[in-house]
């Protein structure tokens, strides 16, 4: 059970740093100051900070314009929801099947991949 508060902490404290940043870089847009890439952005999105990154587009109206970014955005969006809903489906029903993934995933050796990114 100790796993779901971590998991809570974890997602309550990537989506606070996500939020935060909208809405500096929207500050700093504003000012036209030097701005958060927007890979960096983007990648908050993916390691769990996509809902306070909505939030935060619309709330702070940043990014509102910018088709190019929001697809990426709402793309990676469902990719996470579709994953992260699979690997939940499989958690409850088949526990061989999702015993199997990650092992296939463990396999693929992705740590030197993204040490080459």
């Amino acid at each position: 059970m100790k796993i779901w508060l971590y998991l809570a902490a974890y997602l309550g404290a990537i989506n606070y740093l996500t939020y935060v940043a909208w809405r500096v870089d929207k500050k700093y847009a504003v000012h036209g100051a030097r701005r958060i890439s927007e890979s960096r952005l983007l990648g908050l999105c993916v390691l769990g900070g996509w809902p306070s990154a909505l939030i935060g587009t619309y709330r702070f109206e940043h990014k509102t314009n910018k088709l190019s970014f929001l697809i990426k955005m709402y793309a990676l969006i469902l990719i996470e929801v579709v994953a992260v809903g699979g690997i939940t489906y499989l958690a409850l029903t088949d526990r061989d099947a999702l015993i199997s993934l990650i092992r296939y995933v463990e396999s693929l050796n992705l740590k030197s991949w993204l040490t080459k990114v």
